[in-house]
């Protein structure tokens, strides 16, 4: 099963909120939890990049609207936190969404 980043942002995000709570009821001071947060982010991020430049490619690609493509190429579709601008992402041809990544994500003019 590929890696979804949008999906596990969203749980790493409500287990940080629940995570501060718990740091913050017990007096812990805000730079503190903060500096934790950092961590627990760079972990976050660390585990991310692992899985994307380790996993088969034959677990790398996913179907997204149907079609087959690697993951990694456009990831960061799953990284937009609008989940309807992400969904229509996610149902444009891919020659129009290589379009879009070639002109956000590559720098290509």
């Amino acid at each position: 099963m590929p890696y979804h980043h949008g999906l596990e942002r969203k749980k790493f995000d409500a287990c940080q909120r629940a995570l501060r709570r718990k740091y913050q009821q017990a007096g812990m001071p805000e730079p503190d939890i903060q500096a934790l947060h950092q961590l627990d982010q760079r972990e976050f991020l660390d585990e991310r990049r692992h899985r994307e430049h380790t996993l088969p490619l034959s677990e790398a690609s996913a179907s997204v609207g149907g079609r087959s493509e690697r993951c990694s190429r456009y990831m960061w579709v799953e990284e937009i936190s609008d989940p309807i601008l992400a969904k229509r992402l996610k149902s444009l041809p891919e020659a129009d969404l290589e379009i879009i990544t070639l002109y956000v994500i590559d720098g290509c003019r």
